[in-house]
């Protein structure tokens, strides 16, 4: 799968994340630092650097005002869309300003309805957006799974193999009825047939079958 990889200036961790031929880095202005302080350089770097202080001196490199509509991660993902990325990985994309991470999240459903994959990867969780789709875990999947309608209803939401199902449901923005899930241990899946759902799980990207 064709993958690109995306370092914000949010809060960092290098877990699961290394340099193969498989994956294409972009780093979003700070990220830049995130990035090549565990030893990666990117294959482009993105922003208007108001954040990292200072314009790189780096060969591929799309620079942007600072007074402009989109923040910097915004751009780098329009860029992996763009170039027709299958899997887009989010690194740096929370934590730090509040505004901004809500931003991220909705970038998910941004990928998600362009008919590609997007994750933010965090050290302790996880985040997705599915549209019109599923996500299926392995039986070793552990710990807590929270679903979410951010902005917009979720139709025929069907939950299996967790502590607390549902069957053809509705989730609205108003409501928080999909928090605080449990795996079981056993394969389960998250669908909806109509509408976007954010995904958020506690351990890795291993356990997501969906990829």
């Amino acid at each position: 799968m064709k993958t690109c990889r995306i370092v914000g200036a949010g809060d960092f961790c290098t877990t699961s994340l290394n340099r193969n031929e498989d994956s294409f880095f972009i780093a979003a202005d700070k990220g830049f630092k995130n990035l090549t302080d565990c030893g990666i350089l990117p294959d482009l770097l993105v922003g208007d650097f108001d954040s990292l202080g200072f314009v790189p001196e780096f060969p591929n490199i799309l620079k942007y005002p600072v007074e402009k509509d989109k923040t910097d991660m915004q751009l780098a993902v329009e860029y992996a869309l763009e170039k027709d990325f299958d899997l887009i990985l989010m690194y740096g994309a929370l934590g730090g300003r509040l505004d901004h991470s809500l931003s991220n999240l909705l970038l998910l459903n941004y990928i998600s309805k362009q008919g590609k994959k997007g994750f933010i990867i965090s050290e302790d969780f996880v985040v997705s957006a599915i549209t019109d789709g599923e996500l299926i875990f392995s039986d070793k999947a552990q710990g807590v799974i929270s679903v979410f309608a951010l902005g917009e209803k979720a139709e025929h939401v069907t939950l299996r193999g967790l502590k607390y199902t549902l069957d053809d449901a509705l989730l609205t923005a108003d409501s928080p009825l999909g928090v605080s899930n449990e795996f079981l241990g056993q394969k389960a899946s998250v669908s909806v047939k109509n509408g976007t759902l954010t995904v958020l799980w506690f351990g890795s990207l291993d356990n997501c079958l969906s990829l």
